[in-house]
C-alpha cells in the first residue's frame, strides 16, 4: 500500500525531488481505512511503500506513530516496512518496532559506508549512524533480517573510500546487500562530479558487494536453520496427498511462503487445500538449494 510519494531530500545523485516534488502523504484514517477493508478480506499482511518513508506526516503523525494508531487499530493484520532511512532509526521507531505485528525486516536506504562519499551524496548521516542503527534494531528484535542499498562508483570514490564501505558491510554482517553503479542523472549536481569513476572499476566493486551479499544471505539462512518461524503461505496447496515419509526432494515447489523475517520458503507436509495467506508456523529444515527444491527460496520447511 502506497502511502507517501515524493521526497524532502536534494541528494546529489537523485531525481526524485525534481520528478515527484516535496513529500506528500496519505491520511492516517484513509490509510487505516484500506488496512481495516484488507483485514476483513482475510488479508495477512500489508506492505507499506513510499518513495521516502521516514517522511510521512498527517499532521502531527509521523510514521513510527502511523504504525502505532494502526496496530491500536487493527486486530491481526502484520505490517511490513519497504525500506527506511538509517538516521531515522530513532527511540520512536524502535518502540514500534518492536511490536509483534510489525515484520522483523528492514531495508536500510544506507547508499555508502563511507563518511566522505556519504557527504557528498549530500546524506544526512554518517558511517557510525548506520552502526547504530543496525545495532539498535537487533537489540529490539531478535535477529531481523536487515538488508541495504548501496552506490558502487560514486564520482570521486577512491578505492580507500570504497574500502570503506565494505569493511563496514562485512562488520554489519547484513542479511541482503543491494548493490548497483552509480548511473549519472541529468538535473542532478552529482551529473558533472568529477572525477568520474571508469564503469569496469565500478562493476569489479559492484561484484564483491554482491559476493558479500551472497555471504551475508548464507550465514543469515543458517543461524536460522532449526529455528521455528511464522510464515504466509502465497500460494493455495494442491489436491494431491503428500507423504509423511516424502523426502525434502518431494516437496511441492508450489507451496511458497514467505516467513515474518522475509526468508522465503518451500513448505511441505501442508493438508490439500490449504489458500493462499494462511499463516501457519513452520520449522526450518535447511537450504533449499542444497535439496535442488526452488531457486525462489532460501529454506525448506516442515
Amino acid at each position: 500500500m502506497k502511502i507517501e510519494d515524493g521526497c524532502n531530500n536534494r541528494c546529489t545523485y537523485c531525481r526524485v525531488c525534481i520528478a515527484r516534488g516535496p513529500a506528500v502523504s496519505l491520511a492516517a484514517e484513509e490509510i487505516l481505512a484500506r488496512v481495516r477493508s484488507l483485514e476483513t478480506a482475510g488479508k495477512a499482511e500489508v506492505v507499506l511503500t513510499g518513495v521516502n518513508l521516514s517522511q510521512y506526516r498527517d499532521g502531527l503523525t509521523d510514521f513510527p506513530g502511523l504504525l502505532a494508531y494502526l496496530i491500536r487499530n487493527t486486530a491481526s493484520i502484520r505490517f511490513r516496512i519497504s525500506s527506511y532511512e538509517p538516521e531515522k532509526i530513532n527511540e520512536a521507531f524502535l518502540s514500534v518496532f518492536a511490536e509483534d505485528r510489525i515484520q522483523p525486516h528492514v531495508h536500510l536506504a544506507m547508499q555508502s559506508g563511507s563518511d566522505t562519499v556519504l557527504r557528498r551524496m549530500a546524506r544526512p548521516y554518517t558511517a557510525e549512524r548506520i552502526s547504530e542503527a543496525v545495532l539498535a534494531l537487533r537489540r529490539v528484535r531478535h535477529d531481523p533480517f536487515l538488508a541495504a542499498d548501496i552506490i558502487a562508483g560514486f564520482p570521486g570514490e577512491t578505492d580507500a573510500e570504497f574500502e570503506e564501505t565494505f569493511t563496514l558491510l562485512a562488520e554489519l554482517d547484513l542479511a541482503w546487500i543491494h548493490a548497483f553503479p552509480f548511473s549519472a542523472r541529468p538535473g542532478t549536481k552529482a551529473f558533472d562530479m568529477k572525477p568520474k569513476i571508469p564503469e569496469r572499476i565500478a562493476g569489479e566493486r559492484v561484484a564483491r558487494l554482491a559476493s558479500l551479499a551472497e555471504r551475508g544471505k548464507e550465514n543469515y539462512v543458517e543461524r536460522w536453520k532449526g529455528r521455528e518461524v511464522s510464515v504466509i503461505l502465497e500460494h493455495d496447496t494442491d489436491s494431491a496427498e503428500e507423504d509423511a515419509e516424502d523426502s525434502v526432494a518431494d516437496i511441492k515447489a508450489d507451496h511458497r511462503g514467505t516467513s515474518a523475517n522475509y526468508l522465503k520458503l518451500s513448505v511441505a507436509h501442508l493438508p490439500p487445500g490449504t489458500p493462499a495467506g494462511t499463516v501457519l508456523s513452520a520449522t526450518i529444515q535447511g537450504p533449499s538449494s542444497k535439496a535442488g527444491i526452488d531457486a525462489e527460496s532460501d529454506f525448506v520447511a516442515f
